[in-house]
């Protein structure tokens, strides 16, 4: 009898137990509530848009539940969104209702697929703080685009004048910007004329999407006497969207150099030589030489060649004679692919 009671006993802990996991499975696949607040946007039929162009979306935020909530903030995902309410905050939503707003993008550098995303807070009829979401999904074509963005031009030498071509492109569909949309101004008077692109269906694939090639720009600077604190700049402009190009003219390296680039030697009553020696490093491969082509009598010049860009120049100067000097210049000839002179003033301090 005891053996057949713990046996029904055991029977009735299995059912429990299969009972129990019954309903465990069926919360686990119990439906999600229904959110109390959604929000509704209206189909953006204007998409894609420009570069630069106001997107301006319809939203709605409904009231589903069977009581009121309360609207206590919102934001957006970037700076470039704004959310318009007809009202201030907060603000009670009855039950089963809608409230219209407007959500504003500016797409100015915002070329490509993008989604702008809106949070409104809300607290409902528990008294709980909520957060209902929408993405505004906008396909954003490039505007004005300028290549190369920046103009550098190197081994400059002042006086004379640098040109090159800038290309203007876009991703308008059609024709494209128009040379009446389009404005080109700078500093000095740097642009001296833009013509359209022969060929407009030359297109450029990028990150952003693609673009076309509308008009080149010819551009042509003046280098100054110190062309590295020169400041020009190209301006571009179509509809909203602008674009300054820096324009930089950097000065050759000079082909001879002398290092150091001057000299001290102190002077004693005592007398005797001082010796110093100098290097002179050259850019060019091809065969070239240095003479001395103005010296005081009371220093003597001796050059050796190290190799194809360096001659070393060693220097004895009789400080007895120089002690009445305060201060002189040796100058050097040198004669190669391209000849110059390079000065080495030499200052003389008394013991």
């Amino acid at each position: 009898m005891g053996r057949m009671l713990g046996r029904l006993a055991a029977v009735g802990l299995a059912l429990l137990a299969a009972a129990g996991g019954v309903f465990l499975i069926a919360a686990m696949v119990r439906p999600r509530a229904r959110p109390a607040v959604e929000i509704l946007l209206k189909e953006l039929v204007d998409n894609p848009y420009l570069e630069g162009e106001a997107v301006i979306a319809t939203a709605q935020l409904a009231n589903l539940s069977e009581a009121p909530v309360e609207i206590k903030a919102y934001h957006a995902s970037c700076g470039c969104t704004e959310i318009r309410f007809p009202f201030g905050l907060p603000h009670r939503v009855p039950s089963k209702s809608v409230v219209p707003f407007q959500i504003v993008i500016d797409t100015a550098a915002q070329a490509g697929a993008r989604a702008f995303v809106v949070h409104v807070i809300y607290q409902d009829a528990t008294g709980q703080d909520r957060m209902a979401s929408v993405a505004v999904p906008i396909r954003i074509l490039p505007g004005l685009r300028v290549r190369p963005p920046s103009i550098v031009f190197s081994d400059c030498v002042p006086g004379e004048r640098r040109s090159c071509m800038l290309t203007v492109l876009d991703g308008f569909p059609g024709d494209g910007i128009q040379m009446e949309g389009l404005k080109v101004s700078s500093s000095s008077q740097l642009v001296t004329s833009v013509r359209k692109v022969g060929r407009p269906d030359i297109v450029v694939e990028t990150a952003e999407g693609e673009l076309r090639e509308r008009y080149i720009v010819h551009v042509e600077c003046p280098v100054g006497a110190r062309p590295d604190v020169q400041a020009h700049e190209i301006r571009l402009t179509a509809g909203t969207r602008s674009i300054q190009l820096p324009v930089l003219c950097r000065l050759a390296a000079p082909a001879y150099r002398l290092v150091p680039e001057s000299l001290v030697v102190r002077v004693g009553s005592a007398g005797g030589n001082e010796y110093r020696e100098v290097r002179c490093i050259g850019r060019d491969k091809d065969d070239w030489r240095i003479e001395v082509a103005e010296c005081p009598a009371y220093i003597t010049v001796v050059t050796t060649e190290l190799d194809h860009q360096t001659k070393k120049i060693r220097l004895s100067i009789d400080t007895r004679l120089a002690a009445s000097a305060t201060r002189t210049k040796i100058v050097f000839r040198v004669i190669g692919k391209t000849s110059t002179e390079l000065s080495l003033p030499v200052v003389f301090e008394g013991s």
